[in-house]
């Protein structure tokens, strides 16, 4: 019987404390401010974004200086030869890209290759490219303009909105 009454009472215990960090978790995430997409560069400047999808970069692009960079002085630098698909999103897949971006749980695992097939493209009111993404779908790493702040992003939630644009071409 006395054994009985101390479970009991250890029951209740971890109980009251599981629910007191219940609640102090709800109240934290009460507090985090999610961003504002009108407030966030570079959905703040960008008056369109463009999707593109090309062949394996790293196999047609080793002969410029810098092949780490697709973007320069606000122009693609790439080869536009190679590129397969261009298309520019609707505002719906513009909130879905910004979620990817600043708001949904990275994976917790990438590989290694890093060869591009893909780039997002941030464009401001004169066709100039103010920012961007460039992203390999087969490791899920990715690499971003130098100006282009943000934790680390949800490569899987990107290749659902290159899909649902209409992009078609993924792989060699």
């Amino acid at each position: 019987m006395r054994w009985s009454k101390f479970l009991i009472i250890v029951a209740v215990t971890f109980s009251l404390f599981s629910c007191k960090k219940a609640e102090e978790k709800a109240a934290v995430q009460k507090e985090v401010k999610l961003p504002k997409m009108e407030e966030t560069f570079p959905f703040s400047e960008a008056e369109k974004i463009e999707l593109i999808s090309y062949s394996g970069r790293y196999s047609w692009d080793r002969d410029r200086e810098n092949f780490n960079v697709i973007v320069e002085d606000k122009k693609l630098v790439i080869d536009t030869s190679y590129i397969k698909e261009r298309i520019v999103i609707n505002e719906k897949l513009e909130k879905d890209l910004f979620k990817a971006i600043y708001i949904d749980d990275p994976p917790t695992e990438s590989a290694a290759c890093f060869d591009p097939r893909h780039s997002i493209l941030f464009y401001n009111k004169n066709s100039e490219i103010i920012a961007y993404i460039e992203i390999c779908f087969m490791c899920g790493n990715y690499e971003t303009s130098k100006n282009f702040t943000h934790g680390l992003m949800n490569v899987g939630s990107f290749w659902m909105i290159f899909k649902d644009a209409g992009i078609k071409y993924f792989k060699e």
